[in-house]
């Protein structure tokens, strides 16, 4: 019998030892694969939806607050306070009495001076007008007296509109509206231009409410709210945003936002009253989900979707709670099923299969 080559028999050799191992890498794949269906989590699954959703952000304040809005009654000069005709809360009509004040003594004494000075002014004038018709005084000296004459009348005038022209003057409301505040007492003196009486007109057409810091990232000028007194007692009344604030109040510590309202008559909605306003927001695209789906964490919330087999924690946003579903923004692929089902028993790259059906 012929012996075989040397190179042939180490050829054959080698190719029985590469077969074994192939066989050996087939069989621990193998057994690799039934060892991560064993260990794999069984999960249901769901496809997000998207679609384009609103937020509503809710917000309190008083009816009747704005400082736009507002009405402040004053004296025009230093005065003393001598009777009160109003009281806080009480309506009032246009041009109806609201305080009765005399003149500061040394305000009268202006005017009063003011008065004297016109009447030598214009006597002055008389007697040179007489005595150029005479030949007795020049074109130029009748001239500055007239100059001196309108000077005094234009005192006069200034003295009477600060508040001094009469010894008690009456204070009147320059709307139809509630009065809100009386910064004043019986015989009080109180100085030039201070507010006394605070109005809020009937027909106030604006309402400034609080809203959470950080809320109003997503408030636009012109989007659409509802108005409703708190308890609610009436239908809501229609409004939108038209200020936007960017800094706290000092007070509430919430972002101001200021709102117009829509309607024209504000029906059972008085100033001073407590009310609740819902604000949408503008409509953005969103993911809606099964709220079993949503995980939440040290990380905050996140959604676990599926890729080649294996559970990938996205980290998303939540916007709006329905109940069962919730709307989220996050870099989710609608392509790509969720887990809807045994989400908190997951960690990112765990294995997931789901049930037979």
């Amino acid at each position: 019998m012929t012996a075989r080559p040397y190179h042939r028999r180490l050829g054959s050799s080698y190719c029985v030892r590469a077969l074994t191992l192939g066989m050996v890498l087939m069989s621990a794949a193998a057994q690799a694969k039934e060892s991560d269906e064993k260990t794999a989590h069984v999960v249901r699954t769901a496809h997000p939806i998207v679609r384009m959703v609103s937020q509503v952000i809710t917000g309190v304040g008083t009816y009747g607050q704005d400082a736009q809005t507002q009405r402040s009654i004053s004296s025009g000069t230093a005065v003393e306070v001598i009777a009160i005709h109003v009281a806080p809360g009480e309506q009032v009509r246009r041009q109806q009495g609201l305080l009765t004040v005399a003149a500061d003594p040394n305000a009268y004494l202006v005017y009063q001076q003011a008065l004297s000075a016109r009447t030598l002014a214009n006597a002055e004038l008389e007697r040179l007008t007489t005595q150029q018709r005479d030949h007795l005084a020049t074109v130029t000296q009748v001239e500055t007296a007239a100059k001196a004459l309108f000077d005094a009348d234009a005192g006069v005038d200034a003295a009477r509109r600060l508040g001094s022209g009469s010894v008690t003057e009456e204070l009147r409301a320059p709307v139809d509206g509630i009065v809100t505040a009386i910064n004043t007492f019986t015989g009080d003196r109180p100085a030039a231009g201070s507010a006394l009486v605070t109005l809020s007109p009937l027909t106030l057409t604006r309402v400034t409410v609080g809203v959470e810091p950080g809320a109003q990232r997503l408030l636009h000028t012109g989007d659409h709210a509802s108005l409703r007194t708190v308890p609610a007692s009436q239908q809501d009344i229609s409004a939108h945003v038209v200020v936007v604030g960017a800094s706290l109040d000092k007070e509430t510590r919430l972002v101001p936002i200021t709102l117009a309202i829509d309607e024209a008559a504000n029906k059972g909605l008085l100033p001073g009253a407590m009310v609740e306003a819902r604000i949408k927001t503008v409509p953005v695209k969103a993911l809606t989900v099964p709220r079993a789906s949503l995980v939440k964490d040290e990380q905050g919330f996140g959604v676990f979707e599926i890729v080649a087999g294996k559970a990938h924690r996205i980290p998303v946003a939540l916007l709006i709670d329905d109940g069962p579903t919730v709307s989220v923004l996050g870099t989710l692929d609608p392509a790509r099923t969720i887990v809807t089902t045994g989400a908190y028993e997951l960690e990112d790259g765990t294995t997931v299969t789901e049930p037979a059906s």
